[in-house]
Parts: C-alpha cells; sequence; structure tokens
C-alpha cells in the first residue's frame, strides 16, 4: 500500500468560518444604522430577501454549478474572464441594493439611498472578516512538513482568494484550486484531478 503524500482540504466551514464571518459582517453592519431593528431577525431577513433575488437571476444554474451562495454575492465583484463571472458583475450593484432594499422594506423603512450605505458598508466590513475554526492552524502547521497540502474551494475566484488571503493561509498550500476559475466544481472529479496535477505527485 503507498502512504499517504498529500491531503485536500476544503476551505468554507472546514477551515474558516464562512457563515459566522458573514453573520458578523451583517451584526456590523444594521449596528451602525440609526434604526430600532433586532440584528437577529435582520440577519435572517436579509438572507432570506437576497436568497430570493439569487434565485431569480439568469445566472442561477452558473451559480449553483461552482457553488457562490447568495449572502457571498453581497460582497463578491466577480472578476474573471469567464462570459458568466461578466454576466454576474453587471448584475452585481442592482442585487445587492435591492436585496437590502426588500430587508429595509420589511421593517418598513423605505428609500434606496439607505439601501445603498447599507450595502457598501456591508462589502466594506465583510472584507475584514475571515474567522477560521480555533484548530486550523495548528492543524495545518502539523502537517505541511510532513504531506503536500492541496485547497479545492467551490465559489467565485475573487471571493475565495480574499477568504483564503484574508484568513492567512496562502502559504500553506502548494495547490489551490477554486471552481470559478475552471467552470465546474465539487464532487466533479475533474476539480481533484486539476488539483492534484498542480500538486506534482
Amino acid at each position: 500500500m503507498k502512504s499517504i503524500q498529500a491531503i485536500l482540504f476544503d476551505l468554507d466551514e472546514t477551515l474558516i468560518m464562512e457563515w459566522k464571518s458573514a453573520e458578523q459582517a451583517f451584526f456590523e453592519t444594521i449596528e451602525s444604522f440609526d434604526h430600532k431593528i433586532n440584528k437577529n431577525e435582520f440577519v435572517k431577513t436579509i438572507r432570506a430577501e437576497a436568497k430570493k433575488l439569487w434565485y431569480a437571476l439568469p445566472t442561477i444554474g452558473y451559480s449553483l454549478q461552482i457553488g457562490i451562495s447568495s449572502w457571498e454575492a453581497l460582497w463578491a465583484d466577480f472578476s474573471g474572464d469567464d462570459p458568466n463571472l461578466k454576466m454576474l458583475r453587471d448584475l452585481s450593484e442592482q442585487y445587492r441594493v435591492q436585496s437590502w432594499h426588500q430587508a429595509l422594506q420589511v421593517y418598513n423603512v423605505t428609500g434606496m439611498t439607505i439601501a445603498e450605505e447599507l450595502s457598501s458598508r456591508y462589502i466594506k466590513i465583510r472584507m475584514t472578516k475571515h474567522e477560521l475554526f480555533p484548530e486550523t492552524i495548528e492543524t495545518l502547521q502539523i502537517l505541511k512538513p510532513f504531506y503536500k497540502l492541496g485547497l479545492i474551494t467551490n465559489g467565485a475566484p475573487d471571493l475565495q482568494s480574499k477568504k483564503i488571503i484574508g484568513g492567512g493561509l496562502t502559504d500553506y498550500f502548494e495547490s489551490i484550486v477554486i471552481s470559478g476559475e475552471y467552470g465546474f466544481g465539487k464532487p466533479d472529479e475533474r476539480l481533484f484531478k486539476v488539483a492534484v496535477e498542480k500538486m506534482k505527485l
């Protein structure tokens, strides 16, 4: 039996606490808004409204295929050459602002300017939130001297790269593969083949 030479990791909810990071950004965004809205309830509302709009976009098939969630799209810039990413770029600003606008309307807060301000504020705050699981760094430090480490993650290239860099994870991996760079996502075996080829086993 061959000995183990490499270990492949997932990113979201494996190394980085994706939803907790997003939730913290939502909390800070709504706390900065001078209006009596329960922040826990609002997070549920903005997530629900964003999801409804996300699934109504013509890009939903592609987004599901490579693994972009509705709340991630609230801070993505969708950089990249893929025509689907370009379409998402063209739709993204309206999608973000409309998501906030519809969520605020649930609490009888109207005005597109407020939605635009909160959307912009959320992006800035979310860019600073990349909370890792407590054992992430220690685990990678223990494994790296003995194995080649690779990372395979579904999502938009710009988003996943920001998470990896923001979490200080880049230097631990010899191979980083993001589904949005290839047009297909896990569990498609082609993504795993790409990762292994990049590790030169």
